[in-house]
């Protein structure tokens, strides 16, 4: 005859799945929204020419107009991101004055087209293809030349500073005085181009739909299947140009975090919630010896252990018998019960049946068991060392 089984506080997981079921259902969504939003966002920045930065001092808007026309954009952060380009690719570096001399000769080696934009004051860092000069001029600059991009630009707006060939350019445009120019370009022994535009100004947000900055800028970058965007506020140099400490975490991952937070307290919040306020409730002032190693026979039976846990208990008041009454070890059971049965006076053949005898097999056969052994070490007054 199978008896009824009690009812558990705890539910089955198929109980608790089905009571949470909404929550589940809303942290999923919370967390297929969260990493669409991620992921489809892309981060912003304030870095000068940034092509994440979209306030005015960046270069967010030439970037957008090229990815609209199937060019794909992308940061470079180090020597390492410049493999990923091949022959078709350009690579636009900006902010020049922030990269060291070992950098940037390294990059102007680097096996791609090249466009570097903004070489003021930079003196003769780009020989042997052109010296920067200090000539400018405020007003707005005509082509003057065959190139193809140039003369669908017309004009652009302004320049700071000029280029002075020191070899036979490919393209000289857009003259400020006798042999300066803002716009000059090359092909590197290696087969590939180099183009260098003497102002950055041209590329930020707030000046590229002046005069024909865009028109400029798109001719020169439109026909490449990838344009890789060196910025040199974010380029790595020196030890770190081969890429050992870039950042190894997606663009998205602080933004996914915080969902995940979120997420989590909107789960424990719902939980709590579930479970109701806290309801005080009055314990037993005393709990009895008793009840405590009963309870724990029930464990130690439900776990299949009460023979395991009966041995343990003989074993140890063994034991602490034979230390308290200087019975030499190792001892054999009749010597133990002799000298135990002498000391207590209980007849030998209840010492065997306590500490040598049939093996408990029920919670409550161990309690009764362990509850014995203790009045045994309690009989002998000369237990304790």
């Amino acid at each position: 005859m199978s008896s009824a089984t009690p009812p558990t506080a705890t539910p089955r997981i198929s109980e608790a799945i089905f009571r949470s079921r909404w929550v589940i259902g809303g942290l999923i969504l919370l967390a297929v929204f969260s990493f669409l939003s991620a992921v489809l966002r892309a981060p912003t920045d304030d870095v000068n020419l940034s092509i994440r930065n979209p306030k005015g001092s960046g270069a967010m808007a030439l970037a957008e107009v090229l990815r609209h026309r199937g060019v794909m954009v992308k940061d470079v952060y180090s020597m390492r991101d410049l493999d990923n380009f091949t022959s078709k690719d350009t690579v636009v570096i900006t902010n020049t004055n922030e990269i060291d001399d070992v950098a940037l000769r390294e990059i102007l080696h680097t096996p791609t087209n090249l466009l570097i934009i903004g070489t003021l004051a930079q003196g003769k860092r780009f020989d042997p293809y052109v010296q920067s000069v200090p000539a400018g001029t405020p007003d707005e600059i005509e082509a003057q030349c065959d190139f193809p991009g140039a003369k669908a630009a017309q004009t652009i707006s302004s320049t700071r500073g000029s280029l002075r060939p020191l070899r036979q350019p490919e393209a000289a445009c857009f003259p400020v005085q006798d042999n300066a120019f803002a716009y000059v370009s090359f092909k590197r022994p290696e087969g590939f181009h180099l183009a260098l535009l003497s102002e950055d100004s041209l590329a930020r947000n707030d000046t590229i739909a002046s005069a024909g900055n865009a028109a400029l800028l798109l001719n020169l970058l439109s026909s490449s299947p990838q344009v890789g965007w060196v910025n040199g506020t974010t380029f790595q140099q020196g030890s770190d140009q081969n890429g050992k400490n870039q950042l190894l975490l997606p663009d998205f991952f602080l933004i996914a975090l915080v969902y995940l937070f979120v997420a989590a307290f909107v789960f424990t919040l719902a939980q709590g919630r579930r479970l109701g306020r806290v309801v005080p409730e009055e314990l037993p002032v005393v709990v009895h010896g008793a009840e405590a190693v009963y309870g724990r026979g029930h464990l130690y039976e439900k776990s299949g252990a009460v023979a395991t846990a009966a041995h343990k208990a003989r074993e140890y008041t063994a034991r602490r018998l034979g230390s308290a009454l200087r019975i030499p070890t190792p001892t054999t059971p009749p010597v133990m019960v002799r000298e135990v049965s002498r000391y207590t006076g209980v007849a030998e053949s209840q010492i065997h049946e306590l500490l040598y005898g049939e093996v408990p097999t029920t919670a409550r056969g161990l309690g009764n068991l362990m509850h014995d052994l203790y009045l045994l070490t309690k009989l002998n007054p000369r237990k304790e060392s």
